[in-house]
């Protein structure tokens, strides 16, 4: 198991979500009590550990590049796993599905938010394969 990273408080960072879906899915994790932060789309391109302003990260405006997969994802942190089981319990409950869900780890929290999204599109696709291959 991949070591979480901790910031002071348990958090949820939702990218590539807006509006009322964001709202709904705020409520829905503050039930379990995360906290929501939603950055700001011109530092998509930075290091996740900047972008969730963990210890030791500055501040960065690094925007995304054009080609990046700009499917919704939520990454959280600090964050033990009955308050992850509750979180996701009730973003089920809300209606709210996310297709990428990510926990910050010691390992993705220097990836940049394109690598992320590329890095969880091919571990989709490649667990995809092997249930096509098991059927």
């Amino acid at each position: 198991m991949k070591a979480r990273v901790r910031l002071p408080q348990s958090c949820a960072a939702l990218f590539f979500i807006d509006g009322d879906k964001a709202a709904v899915i705020e409520k829905a994790l503050a039930s379990a009590g995360i906290a929501v932060i939603i950055p700001p789309r011109e530092k998509y391109g930075g290091k996740i550990g900047s972008l969730l302003k963990l210890p030791g990260y500055g501040e960065t405006a690094v925007p995304a590049p054009a080609d990046i997969i700009s499917e919704e994802l939520i990454i959280f942190s600090n964050v033990d796993r009955k308050a992850l089981d509750r979180g996701l319990d009730a973003l089920r409950s809300s209606g709210a599905s996310v297709r990428f869900k990510a926990v910050i780890t010691e390992y993705n929290k220097d990836f940049t938010l394109p690598e992320l999204m590329s890095h969880m599109a091919d571990e989709e696709k490649a667990l995809n394969a092997r249930r096509e291959e098991q059927q």
